[in-house]
């Protein structure tokens, strides 16, 4: 059985039970009793000992499996974000929205939640969201270099000279596209050419744009990684949101680019 690491000395952290008290969890007794019932987590670790120290927004604390928040404490979450959800905080047309799909624990910080770049109404896949206004500044301008990763299906192959216009950046009527990465992924039917494309900014609806500049029409558009962190790897069916520890958080930032 794996045990948490010893108590740290620090001052910027908590007792686990008081820990869970002020994350609104429990009393601190409760939550004594939750921690010798074997529920509480550290870092992945089981918890055992009532000494154990937590450092909010570096630690990762669970309780029976569901992650647990100081509130104000730094969040960030992964969203697997469904065709028709879309990405705004009130929509004119009441249609739902992102915040809609944030479970209970969530709620509570989603008027401090904002998102790391919009996905359309019909665009499916991995959505950020984060209380870290900084953060969200990195992954989202041109200047990080933050890689957004995207499948999509379109309705008749790219040739030679379309591989070439997008890895060499296409002229669009609204703006100048950056060059971005292209491959092949599968044939999939007659009209189900599947591509795989990496770019290093994020304007509105830039891959539909630049595909409709090739004359191709998108069949279904879905964003599968930001930087190093893949939704594939996380698990997350489609209208789910998990928070993310620090290790992913890091991944999420990916290098910067030169």
């Amino acid at each position: 059985m794996n045990e948490a690491p010893p108590p740290q000395a620090d001052k910027s952290s908590f007792r686990i039970s008081h820990f869970l008290s002020r994350a609104g969890v429990a009393s601190r007794r409760k939550a004594e009793d939750i921690v010798r019932k074997g529920r509480v987590r550290l870092n992945g670790n089981l918890v055992e000992d009532l000494a154990t120290q937590v450092i909010p927004g570096a630690d990762e604390v669970t309780v029976d499996d569901k992650q647990i928040h100081l509130s104000g404490e730094t969040l960030v979450l992964a969203m697997n974000k469904p065709k028709g959800i879309v990405v705004t905080r009130h929509d004119p047309q009441h249609r739902r929205t992102v915040y809609d799909l944030l479970p209970k624990e969530f709620s509570r910080q989603a008027g401090a939640l904002a998102y790391a770049g919009r996905l359309d109404a019909s665009t499916t896949g991995l959505l950020i969201l984060s209380t870290d206004g900084d953060l969200l500044n990195r992954l989202m301008h041109p200047r990080y270099g933050v890689r957004k990763t995207y499948h999509c299906s379109v309705d008749a192959p790219l040739s030679e000279e379309d591989l070439k216009s997008l890895r060499g950046g296409i002229a669009l009527e609204e703006f100048q596209a950056a060059p971005c990465e292209v491959r092949e992924l599968t044939r999939g039917g007659a009209k189900s050419f599947q591509y795989e494309l990496a770019l290093h900014e994020g304007k509105n609806r830039e891959v539909r744009r630049m595909m409709r500049a090739l004359g191709k029409r998108i069949n279904w558009l879905r964003r599968v990684a930001v930087g190093g962190l893949d939704v594939r790897r996380l698990r997350l069916r489609e209208g789910e949101v998990r928070a993310l520890g620090p290790e992913e958080v890091a991944a999420l930032c990916g290098p910067a680019k030169p």
